[in-house]
Order: C-alpha cells, then structure tokens, then sequence
C-alpha cells in the first residue's frame, strides 16, 4: 500500500502553479496536461459547489472544457499548452465606476472636512462597484481551486509544488471571501532565508490588482504590506480593509531534530472578492520569486 503524500512534509511534483503578470494585470493558471487527464474536468459543472454559486450569485454554465475557456461566462481564458502545462488568464477586473448621483458625504462639492478632497466620491459624485465581473473570476477560481487541491497525481513535472491555494466566495459582504492554502517544502527552504525582508514585488502587485479593481486612495497607501516575519518563511500579505491580509499558521510547527516541514497560510477579514483577487495576486507574485530564486531586495 502506497504511502499518502502530504504536502507539509514531502517534495511533491508540480501540478499546477499561479504567476503573476503585471503587464496585463492578471494572473496566469497553469495547471499540468497529466492532471486533468487524471481527473476528469467535466464533473466539475454539476459539482455541488458549482450550483450553489449559480444560486447564490444567478450565474450561469460553467464551462469545464480545459481545451477553451474556462468558468463562468468563460471567464478564465485559455493561452494554450506550454510544454506540459495548459495556461490561463485570470484578469483583474475593474470594477469601480463613477456615477452621476450627488455625494451625500460632500454634497457635490468634492471637498472633505478640511477643504480638501472628498475621498468618498470622485469630484463629487458617487462613485459605484459592478460586482459581477468580479465575482464570475472570483466563483469560477473557486470552484477550481476545489478541484486543484488534491495531492494524489503524480505528474511527471521536473520541478516541485511551491502553494497550493483555495479560496471560496460565501457573499459579497463580511468575511465573505475567505482565501487559504498550504505552502511546501521546497518554498519553505527558500523563503526561510530571508526572515524580516520586505518582500516589494509582491507588495507592487497587489497595489497593481486593487489599484485595478477599486483604485488606491492616497490615505490608504499604507496598508499595503508584504513581508517575511516569521520562522522558516512565515509571511504576510495585506491590503486595504478591516485589518485585511494573509497570515501563516503554525499547524506543521518546525522541529529541530526533523527537516523542515511546509505550513498553512490563512485570512483575516478579506470581505470582498475584490480584496481576495488583491491578495490571491500577491501570491502569484511570491511564487515568482520562489520559483526563479529571485532575490528579496
């Protein structure tokens, strides 16, 4: 009987991985063409999560065909095969709009308390946020962050799993888009050489991403954060929101007669899929500096 494979403690062959790239303002999803063989994407539009976010959010087919694009309203779109890896774009949506509605905060004059600028509108008018773009991408990774997760195929990639990440979308309000994962072996070597560093490109791209989604406000420039705080590579990403962002658990807490073990990374207070997109960029971008060993400036 083989033994199971864990993510925390054994060196694993990639199945899939998230990139960050800037240019477009997305995400790229390669996932490897060995495990959607293995695991027939097809049972994905009738999953039970699948139709719980059609009701929740009145969304419509899924579409499962790793061949085209993907999701809901084909959001996630496909790049085509690059050795062994089908790739994906997940872009940042914008969702910010302004409107032609009166401020009630400033009352039309785009001017605060202090005779400066009103941040709650843009030269006084409301300024409004179309969800729906945003949660069709937020629903559809999802729903395939679920089917990513296992850890029973074993590709035949040369290079190792770094994250295994998986969000969900519960609601568009309080706590409602929780966003969590594991971090492996191989990450946890290299990023526990640099325990109190800054880790800038991946504070640039989730400033990239919210700047994108909502737009970033000059009073809330300052929570932004990306950094290495803890043992062995322990992290923190955050963005904009009620103390918002990404901390790492102590569940495989290292032993000094052991080799190191992975750990798990998970939220506090992502309300939305727009800070959820924020912070899921943020570790597209750590795993670009884990894979190429980049060095943390």
């Amino acid at each position: 009987m083989s033994k199971i494979k864990l993510m925390y403690r054994d060196i694993l062959p990639c199945w899939y991985e998230l990139s960050w790239d800037a240019e477009s303002v997305g995400i790229i999803l390669r996932i490897h063409r060995e495990f959607i063989l293995a695991r027939d994407p097809s049972v994905i539009a009738d999953a039970p999560i699948t139709q719980t976010y059609q009701e929740r959010f009145g969304l419509g087919e899924f579409s499962s065909d790793f061949l085209r694009d993907i999701g809901f309203s084909q959001s996630i779109i496909q790049l085509g095969r690059g050795d062994d890896f089908y790739e994906y774009f997940i872009k940042i949506p914008s969702a910010k709009f302004y409107t032609n509605i009166e401020c009630e905060y400033c009352h039309g004059t785009g001017k605060g308390n202090f005779n400066d600028r009103c941040y709650r509108c843009h030269e006084g008018k409301e300024v409004d946020i179309d969800w729906r773009k945003a949660i069709e991408i937020g629903a559809s990774f999802a729903i395939l962050s679920r089917y990513l997760q296992t850890t029973s195929v074993k590709t035949s990639a040369k290079f190792p799993q770094l994250f295994v990440v998986t969000t969900a979308l519960n609601s568009v309000g309080r706590d409602g888009a929780p966003i969590h994962g594991d971090v492996a072996v191989p990450s946890v070597e290299w990023l526990g050489r640099f325990i109190g560093r800054e880790i800038d490109a991946v504070r640039e791209a989730v400033m990239i991403a919210y700047d994108r989604i909502f737009g970033i406000r000059s009073y809330n420039k300052g929570e932004f954060r990306a950094c290495i705080n803890g043992i062995n590579g322990r992290f923190i990403i955050d963005c904009p929101g009620d103390a918002c962002g990404i901390g790492c658990g102590c569940a495989y807490a290292p032993q000094t007669d052991r080799p190191p073990e992975g750990f798990t990374f998970a939220c506090h207070n992502p309300d939305s899929v727009l800070q959820q997109l924020s912070l899921l960029s943020g570790l597209a971008a750590l795993h670009d500096i884990v894979r190429n060993c980049i060095a943390i400036k």
